[in-house]
């Protein structure tokens, strides 16, 4: 009976060296990383011409828009200055 108490206490020690590294108690995950402050409406509009410059010396017809970094609108280019909406409905 007492080996068999040993054996049993020797098997219940190498249990828990081999699930000991596994058992680490939950942790938080890390933050988002930051992606620095929110753009300015100023910030917005002056990106808007800059984009719509380009986009005229492309000849591209695109519709532009702006988000923020929590992908929140900030502005956009109405939609009657793409290709599309300048087609007549059929």
């Amino acid at each position: 009976m007492h080996q068999v108490l040993r054996f049993l206490a020797a098997t219940m020690v190498m249990i828990g060296l081999t699930i000991s590294p596994y058992t680490v108690s939950a942790q938080a995950p890390p933050p988002p990383p930051p992606y620095g402050p929110p753009i300015t409406l100023d910030q917005a509009k002056k990106a808007m011409v800059a984009a719509e410059a380009e986009a005229r010396k492309n000849n591209w017809n695109v519709v532009i828009v702006i988000v923020d970094s929590a992908s929140q609108l900030v502005i956009n280019t109405p939609a009657s200055t793409s290709r599309r909406a300048r087609r007549s409905p059929r």
